[in-house]
Formats: C-alpha cells, sequence, structure tokens
C-alpha cells in the first residue's frame, strides 16, 4: 500500500490535477455550496472548489496533505479547511450540498470498508445534493449499485459519476 504520507513530503503535487468534470461542475454551480472532501489529500479538490467560492471542509489522513492544503487555501484566501481522520471510522455531523469521493475507494481493503465509506458520503448529502465520485473502473460496478435507489445519475463516465440524492 502507498505511503502518501511520505508521497505528499516528496511532491506537493503528487496525485496531478482535478477531473476536468469536478472543475466544471463547481464552476458551474448557480450559488454557493458546502462541500465535504473525503480523502482530500493534498487538496486537489478542495482547493478547485474553494477557488469557485464554495466553502470546503476536507478529512485526510495525512497530515503532510491537511498541512499542504491548509498552507495553499491560506495562501489563496480561500474557505476551505482540512482535517486530518480517518475515513474508516469518520461520521459528519452535518449535511452538505456536496460530497467529493476522490480515487479514494479503492484504497479501502475490503467491499465492506468500501460501501461503508460509500454510506458514509451519502448520509453527509443533503437531499436534493450531489455525491462527486471517481474511482478505478472495476470499482464503478459496486459504487453504481450502492446510489441505485434514492439517487440519479447526473454524468455518468468510465471511472466518474455525479449522483443527485433525489429521496436521500
Amino acid at each position: 500500500m502507498t505511503d502518501y504520507e511520505q508521497v505528499f513530503k516528496e511532491d506537493e503535487a503528487a496525485c496531478g490535477e482535478p477531473f476536468e468534470e469536478f472543475v466544471e461542475f463547481f464552476r458551474h454551480a448557480t450559488r454557493k455550496l458546502t462541500v465535504l472532501d473525503l480523502g482530500s489529500g493534498q487538496g486537489r479538490d478542495s482547493l478547485v472548489a474553494g477557488t469557485h467560492g464554495h466553502s470546503v471542509i476536507g478529512i485526510d489522513l495525512s497530515p503532510t496533505g491537511v498541512a499542504q492544503t491548509n498552507n495553499a487555501a491560506k495562501d489563496r484566501g480561500l474557505d476551505v479547511i482540512a482535517e486530518v481522520g480517518d475515513l474508516r471510522s469518520f461520521e459528519s455531523k452535518v449535511k452538505y450540498d456536496t460530497v467529493i469521493l476522490d480515487r479514494i475507494v479503492h484504497m479501502l481493503r475490503s467491499d465492506v470498508e468500501k460501501k461503508r465509506l460509500i454510506r458514509t458520503a451519502q448520509d453527509a448529502t443533503k437531499s436534493g445534493g450531489y455525491t462527486l465520485i471517481a474511482d478505478t473502473p472495476s470499482n464503478m460496478n459496486l459504487i453504481d449499485s450502492n446510489f441505485s435507489t434514492g439517487w440519479e445519475t447526473k454524468l455518468k463516465k468510465k471511472n466518474i459519476r455525479i449522483y443527485r440524492g433525489v429521496g436521500a
């Protein structure tokens, strides 16, 4: 398993650029959104959302990634805060307009852990809100099956989904 703490220390842009579909989602939002970025890493998606005027909380296991996110947000004057947390036990006390799971589901070892994280994201999404997911194509069937009731698929690509809660 990759030691992201070390990877983040060695490269401040280790995870690359955000997906254009996510950038466009935040760019074209018609109002300020509250966003929860689960597995935020170095803040790739958090910073994009913040750049487009949204209020973001990022959660990641890596203290280095969290510090890098917070430093970049402070330098840019963005409404973005990252916190250290373990997604395997994380529970949100509030609901958000948008929840992000970007290339994090595949890092969990079992389908039970993956389903729990998906449920955490769903539970944290307001009714009528959106869950944005990017992951390996091998996980998309599992992800889709967990968004089959109470959600509509707004975007479906090989490794990207955007779901809207309609009965969540």
